[in-house]
């Protein structure tokens, strides 16, 4: 499972890693994206990284300001958002996505996903904002 999340977004995704028991998960099997302004913003990042240490599971963070008005990527990330999220989690058309964030930003992120060849079926999302 891939679980990319806008800032407040990381919520829903805190409350699901602490939900799955231990041994649930395959090492590697979860990818959490986190994208956010900046680094200092991470909301609940503690408490993510330590989940996701618990279950083996990888913290990607995609800090840093917009590349242009609804970019899904950060100043700094080079490359079309497919790709870079294809190189971040290489089984992307294979897994279940879940997007968690802001209304703007979820929309955003789930056109890229899309062409991204993640099929409709495996695609949740979660939209709210602040």
């Amino acid at each position: 499972m891939t679980a990319p999340a806008g800032s407040p977004g990381c919520a829903p995704v805190r409350a699901w890693l602490e939900e799955v028991g231990p041994g649930t998960l395959a090492p590697g099997e979860v990818t959490v994206v986190h994208r956010v302004g900046d680094a200092s913003q991470r909301l609940l990042a503690a408490e993510v990284d330590a989940l996701a240490a618990t279950h083996q599971a990888r913290v990607v963070v995609l800090a840093g300001p917009r590349r242009a008005d609804g970019a899904v990527l950060p100043v700094g990330v080079e490359g079309d958002a497919v790709e870079v999220l294809r190189t971040m989690v290489p089984d992307l058309p294979d897994v279940d996505v879940v997007v968690c964030g802001p209304p703007g930003w979820v929309g955003v992120t789930v056109a890229v996903l899309r062409r991204a060849g993640v099929r409709r079926r495996d695609l949740r999302r979660e939209e709210f904002g602040w």
